[in-house]
């Protein structure tokens, strides 16, 4: 999966956000800990099976080598597939200092669905200090596959002359 330009410099701006605890003070959150993380998208692929809004708190468990060792969703979302998809995202596109060994990253994403559906949806995030990220997306119009039937097969119909 490529990155575009502006999604590059947002990864950036987030990872700046990330690493710089507010005024000295230790960081209840442990956000220093994530040194890189990917924004995640919020596939919408049909109605959510559950509120349009899901808000969720993810408690990350840093293990050997930086890589998490658990992963708490609360509460956990209806949908099994944002589940998979902040897991995934946490597992495979984040970054965590090794340092922090048995320390717990908090964060808090709420998913929103937004207007009308789109052939060509879009997914915005936008971050809310101290650990809040705010995912919003539009429905992707469904894709309706019309196949031809050739004229022989059609009952009752005649070709045009």
């Amino acid at each position: 999966m490529r990155l575009s330009v502006g999604e590059r410099v947002l990864v950036c701006l987030v990872g700046v956000l990330l690493a710089a605890p507010a005024s000295g003070q230790d960081d209840p959150n442990n956000l220093g800990c994530l040194v890189e993380t990917e924004l995640l998208r919020y596939r919408a692929l049909g109605p959510p099976p559950g509120p349009a809004d899901v808000d969720v708190q993810v408690e990350v468990t840093i293990g050997d080598g930086g890589k998490p060792s658990a992963i708490a969703l609360t509460p956990l979302p209806a949908s099994r597939l944002l589940v998979l998809e902040i897991e995934y995202y946490l597992r495979s596109r984040s970054t965590f200092d090794a340092k922090c060994l048995g320390k717990k990253v908090k964060l808090r994403f709420t998913f929103q669905v937004e207007g009308t559906p789109s052939d060509n949806p879009f997914t915005r995030t936008r971050f809310r200090p101290p650990n809040h990220f705010v995912i919003s997306t539009q429905l992707q119009k469904p894709d309706i596959l019309i196949v031809p039937v050739p004229s022989e097969q059609r009952e009752g119909v005649k070709p045009a002359p």
